[in-house]
């Protein structure tokens, strides 16, 4: 997927794991515009940890990582993590992406 001008994997899928384990997840994504990018990923789960926010130099590829913290839940699962972007030093509004991955807890 791709949104002004920040290229991204969207939709990932994690398979099986097993309960009580954390389920680590990982977004890979590029800056194709001409300046600094700000990334503010935000997950949308208290059962799902992620990176504070970090900056995205002109042309650099990044990676949004973290761990789906399951207990004894089987099952399958979605969740998201909510992707905020803004440029460095310029005027644009902050735009947003929504991640998802999935998988099942066996």
């Amino acid at each position: 997927m791709q949104l002004k001008g920040i290229e991204i994997t969207d939709n990932i899928t994690l398979g099986d794991a097993k309960p009580n384990i954390d389920v680590p997840y990982r977004f890979e994504g590029k800056n194709l515009n001409e300046y600094i990018v700000k990334v503010r990923p935000h997950p949308r789960c208290g059962c799902t940890s992620g990176q504070k926010e970090f900056e995205v130099a002109p042309g650099a590829e990044f990676a949004v990582e973290g761990n789906l913290m399951k207990r004894d839940q089987k099952g399958g699962y979605s969740k998201h993590v909510d992707l905020y972007f803004r440029a460095e030093n310029r005027d644009d509004k902050e735009s947003m992406i929504r991640l998802t991955f999935s998988g099942t807890i066996v």
